[in-house]
């Protein structure tokens, strides 16, 4: 093997690999973790949608005895996965609504990601207060879909009068 080749493989290994003091945040945080976390199912779900857990991983998890050995197990494969692993881990914590063990592994990673929530928590507020203050018909709300950033998707309901409904309205929303 060339110094060359060995090189490039030695780089691909790195790449591959969760930053060392990632790694070193869930060796610390283990116990801490193991005692805490809940909602596993929810979060290897979340790890599962991406793609750093792949289904074999979540059934192998969801097969051992106790929340703390599917626990342990978790965090036995997470630094195996890749450098991403970590942030969605934290992220993955911060969806399930665990902040204080999300800002345990990473402050500033997760304080950004609570911020982003409780943004959107406003601006639902807002838009359902928006929506009960109109005059609504008998008509049931529909659901817009509206994509923020790659882990959070809010759904919104907007309200159609029966009368704002034509040929033209339906175009404008791709019907």
């Amino acid at each position: 093997m060339t110094k060359l080749s060995s090189t490039l493989i030695m780089a691909q290994v790195m790449v591959e690999r969760m930053r060392r003091k990632d790694r070193d945040a869930l060796r610390k945080n283990r116990v801490f973790l193991t005692e805490l976390m809940q909602q596993l199912p929810i979060v290897a779900e979340y790890l599962h949608s991406e793609k750093i857990l792949s289904t074999q991983m979540v059934e192998e998890m969801k097969t051992e005895g106790t929340r703390e050995k599917q626990i342990a197990t978790l965090l036995d494969i997470l630094p195996k996965k890749g450098p991403r692993a970590f942030g969605c881990l934290v992220a993955a914590l911060v969806h399930t609504r665990q902040d204080n063990i999300a800002r345990g592994l990473d402050s500033k990673t997760a304080t950004e990601l609570i911020e982003k929530r409780q943004q959107l928590q406003r601006a639902d507020t807002e838009n359902k207060e928006a929506v009960e203050s109109m005059t609504v018909n008998d008509d049931q709300p529909t659901e817009e879909v509206i994509a923020v950033d790659e882990h959070v998707v809010m759904y919104l309901p907007v309200y159609i009068p029966r009368s704002a409904l034509n040929c033209n309205t339906l175009h404008l929303w791709g019907c």
